[in-house]
């Protein structure tokens, strides 16, 4: 969540993104990120895009925090 808020609600990573891409950019395991998406995706928080992740709005002035 940190990321994407301080990415104005959109990072370049997605669950299909290669290991080593995840890794360089959080400096975690792709099976640690899957896991936290995953989390995050069940709590409508977050939406799965082809290219990005993307947080979920409440409104068009306001991100879910």
């Amino acid at each position: 969540m940190e990321q994407l808020r301080s990415h104005d609600g959109s990072i370049p990573i997605t669950d299909k993104s290669p290991p080593k891409a995840v890794g360089d950019y959080f400096g975690i395991s792709k099976k640690t990120f899957k896991k936290a998406i995953g989390k995050l995706y069940k709590k409508r928080l977050i939406v799965l895009e082809k290219e990005s992740i993307r947080l979920r709005w409440k409104s068009e002035k306001d991100i879910v925090r």
